[in-house]
C-alpha cells in the first residue's frame, strides 16, 4: 500500500507543478499570495527569514511523496493523520511491499513540510518586524525589536521609529505618530510651529443638499450643556411653522433626516415659526416611538444633536442640524480613574486616555501638553500621553 502512495503522491505532485508553475514540485510548493516556489524543510531554521516549516493540506500528496514509510515509534494513527484519507485512496486496496531504501536526503521518522510565509515578527531580522499587511519582514520596531536610534521612539501602533521630539514639516505629518486606535474619526494631525500636534476634529453645523440653512442661536456646535432643562433653545425662524427634535445619532441625508430618525428621537416640539426661544417644557419626549408629555431623559455626558426644521404649507424649506452634550459629569484630566489600558475617556471637548489607570491627554509633542510634557509610548496602552 504505501509503495502506491509514494508513486501515485510523486505523480500527482507533478502533476499540481503544472499547474502553479513550480518546476520540480516535489521539492517545491507555490505560495498563492506571492506566487513563489516555496521549498520543503523539516524544520522552521531552514527557511529564509519570515517564513515557517509548515504543513499545508494543498501539499499533502507531495509530502506523501518525499516521507519514508518508517515513523519514529509512534503511528501516524496516534497523530490523528490518516494519509489514506488525505490522498484519496480506496483502503480495500491491497497492501503493496515497501521500498527497499527510504531517500537519504529525508531524515527518517519525519514528515516534510514546506518554508511558507510567516506573518511573525520573532522570525524576522533584528532590525525588521512583520508587517500585518503585506505579511512581510520589513524595517520597523515593536515592543519586542526595539531598533529605534537615540533620538527617536518606537510608534507601536505604526510600527515605525518617530522622532522623538515630534518634529514635523507643515506639509508632512505623517512623520507624526500615528492617530491612537480609540480616537479613529475623532481626531486630526497637524504640525504647528514644526511640531506634531493632535486635536479634536471641529464640529460645525450642517445642512442638507439645496435647503437653506435654518437659523440656531443657542446651542452652538460643540457647546456643552449642563442644566438643559434651565435653558431654552434660541432659533431664528423664517417660516410659518418650526420643528425641533433632539436625536443621538446625525442623520447622513435629507431621507433620513424626514423618515429614519425614528428610533433616535428623543424629544420633539411642533411650534409656531414666530416662536423664538424654545424650552423642553415646549415639547415632549419620544417613547418607544410614540410622543408623550413627558420630559425627556437625557443622561449625563450625552453627545447629541438638535434638529431644527422649518416647514411652509408642509413642505420642508430650511433645516440645520447642530452637535451639543449634556453635561457636567466628564472625565477629566490626570483626575478621573480608569481601569483599560488605552481606551478613550469620556470627554467632549478633549482626547483623553486611560495610562496608568488615569485619564490623560493623548499627545504627538510637548505642545500638545498643557502640564507635564508628552511621555514615550506606554505598554500596554502604547500611546503617548501627557504627564
Amino acid at each position: 500500500m504505501r509503495g502506491n502512495l509514494l508513486v501515485d503522491g510523486t505523480a500527482l505532485a507533478l502533476a499540481l507543478g503544472l499547474l502553479t508553475g513550480c518546476d520540480d514540485l516535489v521539492f517545491r510548493t507555490c505560495d498563492r499570495d506571492t506566487q513563489l516556489c516555496n521549498r520543503p524543510c523539516f524544520a522552521t531554521d531552514e527557511c529564509d527569514d519570515g517564513h515557517a516549516c509548515t504543513r499545508s493540506d494543498a501539499s499533502v500528496a507531495v509530502r506523501l511523496a518525499l516521507v519514508p514509510p518508517e515513523d519514529d515509534g509512534g503511528t501516524e494513527e496516534d497523530a490523528g493523520y490518516d494519509p489514506e484519507e488525505d490522498a484519496g485512496f480506496d483502503p480495500e486496496t491491497p497492501e503493496q511491499p515497501e521500498p527497499s531504501e527510504p531517500d537519504a536526503a529525508v531524515p527518517s521518522g519525519q514528515r516534510a513540510g514546506f518554508c511558507e510565509r510567516a506573518c511573525r515578527t520573532e522570525l524576522c531580522p533584528i532590525d525588521q518586524v512583520c508587517s500585518s499587511g503585506a505579511g512581510f519582514c520589513e524595517p520597523g520596531c515593536d515592543e519586542t525589536h526595539m531598533t529605534c536610534g537615540t533620538s527617536e521612539l518606537c510608534d507601536y501602533q505604526a510600527k515605525e521609529c518617530r522622532n522623538r521630539k515630534g518634529s514635523c514639516t507643515a506639509d508632512d505629518v505623517d512623520t507624526c505618530f500615528a492617530i491612537p486606535n480609540a480616537f479613529r474619526g475623532l481626531a486630526q494631525r497637524s504640525c504647528l510651529d514644526e511640531q506634531c500636534r493632535i486635536d479634536p476634529k471641529p464640529v460645525s453645523s450642517t445642512g442638507f443638499e439645496d435647503l437653506p440653512l435654518f437659523g440656531v442661536r443657542f446651542p452652538k456646535p460643540g457647546d456643552r450643556i449642563t442644566h438643559i432643562e434651565d435653558r431654552p433653545f434660541e432659533i431664528k425662524p423664517v417660516n410659518p411653522v418650526t420643528v425641533l427634535a433632539i436625536v443621538t445619532e446625525q442623520p447622513e441625508g435629507l431621507p433620513e433626516l424626514q423618515s429614519g430618525l425614528q428610533d433616535s428621537v428623543l424629544w420633539i416640539a411642533y411650534v409656531n415659526g414666530r416662536k423664538k426661544k424654545v424650552s423642553l417644557d415646549d415639547g415632549g419626549a419620544v417613547i418607544d416611538g410614540k410622543w408623550s408629555q413627558a420630559s425627556p431623559a437625557l443622561e449625563p455626558k450625552q453627545p447629541l444633536f438638535l434638529v431644527a426644521l422649518g416647514y411652509n404649507r408642509g413642505k420642508l424649506r430650511s433645516a440645520t442640524v447642530v452637535p451639543f452634550s449634556t453635561g457636567p459629569d466628564w472625565e477629566t484630566e490626570g483626575v478621573t480613574k480608569c481601569r483599560t489600558e488605552g481606551a478613550r475617556c469620556d470627554n467632549d471637548r478633549d482626547l483623553l486616555v486611560c495610562v496608568d489607570e488615569r485619564c490623560r491627554r493623548t499627545c504627538l509633542s510637548d505642545d500638545d501638553c498643557t502640564t507635564g510634557s508628552c511621555s514615550p509610548p506606554k505598554t500596554p496602552s502604547r500611546v503617548r500621553a501627557c504627564l
